[in-house]
């Protein structure tokens, strides 16, 4: 079974789309590089609840972080 990263190393995802980026996954570290390997594979996430794309400014790499942590505290 292919994940979204294995399309996204094979150049065939272009777009993600997240309800919220906690979604990508509920452990910070885990997310953050899902989110930093998908984005150096040129991936923009889109998330619906932060109305944000996520791609390589490093300003949403910090807000994305910021958000990710402050989701771990509250699980």
């Amino acid at each position: 079974m292919l994940t979204v990263l294995d399309l996204a190393h094979k150049g065939l995802v272009q777009n993600l789309i997240v309800s919220e980026t906690s979604r990508i996954s509920r452990q910070f570290i885990e997310s953050q590089t899902v989110i930093d390997e998908l984005t150096k594979c040129g991936v923009s996430i889109h998330s619906i609840s932060d109305n944000a794309i996520i791609n390589q400014k490093e300003l949403d790499a910090l807000m994305i972080s910021f958000k990710s942590f402050m989701n771990m505290k509250a699980s």
